[in-house]
């Protein structure tokens, strides 16, 4: 297959690089959220409090009070990691991949509102890169054909027809 020519898909034409790069894009996010959920898990010391009580967004009081207080701030924690572990895991096997998009772009944005750029990034730092590269990953839903999305797509047609 040329790098040119075109993949038939029921609902979209991609060239097969534009295909690969999105697939690769994917998988490269998620195995960025993976990474940062598992280092969380291993490290029996690590708490989002030094990050909520930083904040100094417009929204800093509201990550304060979850810092002080023990019982949200074990749900943030628990959130954080495990969120990150399944958003991880969704991209990278392509399953439920337009939820974990999402849900990552969400996460992101939270970080990026309780601690937003310095003076040296202005607007953009690697957190609004990676929310927009979900943003991209959410729109262009490569796993209905590379992923476990497309084989559990394809067991239901066996199935039912």
């Amino acid at each position: 297959m040329s790098t040119n020519q075109e993949l038939e898909l029921p609902d979209k034409n991609y060239t097969f690089l534009q295909l690969a790069f999105l697939v690769i894009l994917r998988m490269f996010v998620g195995y960025h959220f993976l990474y940062e959920g598992l280092t969380k898990f291993f490290n029996n010391n690590w708490s989002a409090e030094g990050f909520l009580l930083q904040s100094e967004g417009f929204l800093s009081e509201f990550f304060h009070f979850i810092a002080e207080s023990p019982d949200l701030l074990n749900i943030a924690n628990y959130l954080n990691i495990y969120g990150q572990i399944l958003i991880g895991i969704g991209l990278i096997i392509g399953f439920g991949t337009r939820v974990a998009s999402w849900s990552g772009a969400l996460l992101l944005l939270l970080y990026y509102i309780a601690n937003p750029p310095s003076e040296n990034f202005v607007f953009i730092d690697r957190n609004m890169i990676e929310l927009n590269a979900m943003l991209i990953l959410s729109v262009f839903n490569t796993s209905k054909y590379i992923g476990v999305d497309f084989l559990v797509k394809k067991m239901r047609s066996r199935n039912n027809g």
